[in-house]
C-alpha cells in the first residue's frame, strides 16, 4: 500500500497558470493564499466525512477540492480528488479511504510547491 512518491511528483508551472490567469500574478497570489486557507479545512472535512460515513459531503467536499485544485492546473491532483469524489457517490468507503490517502499526499506537495511559489512571486 505504500506508493513510492515519484507517483505524485508534480511541477506547478506557474507560467501556465499565470496564461490562464492573462498575466495577472497578483491574482495568482490571491489564489494561492485562498487555497492555503482552504484546503486544509477541505481535507478535514474529508477526512471527518469518510469517518462519519457521510459520502454525500465527501462527495461534495472531493467536488470542491476538484476545482480548487484545477485553478493550479494540479492534474495529479485533480484526478485524485475525481476518484474520491466517484468512490463517495458509489459508497465505496475502502476505495474512498485509499482514494483519501492518496489526495492527502498530492495536496500536501502541492501546498508546498504553492507555499514557495507564492513566496517566490513579484508584487
Amino acid at each position: 500500500m505504500n506508493k513510492s512518491s515519484s507517483q505524485y511528483d508534480e511541477t506547478v508551472d506557474r507560467e501556465s497558470i499565470l496564461n490562464r490567469l492573462e498575466g495577472n500574478s497578483e491574482l495568482l497570489t490571491e489564489l494561492v493564499h485562498l487555497f492555503l486557507e482552504e484546503a486544509p479545512q477541505l481535507m478535514d472535512a474529508m477526512r471527518k466525512a469518510l469517518e462519519q460515513g457521510d459520502m454525500q459531503t465527501l462527495g461534495r467536499s472531493a467536488h470542491s477540492m476538484k476545482g480548487a485544485l484545477g485553478n493550479f492546473l494540479a492534474h495529479t491532483a485533480v484526478s485524485a480528488s475525481s476518484r474520491l469524489e466517484d468512490d463517495a457517490k458509489r459508497g465505496d468507503v475502502e476505495a474512498a479511504k485509499a482514494g483519501l490517502a492518496t489526495l492527502e499526499v498530492a495536496v500536501d506537495r502541492l501546498l508546498t510547491d504553492l507555499a514557495k511559489l507564492c513566496l517566490g512571486s513579484p508584487k
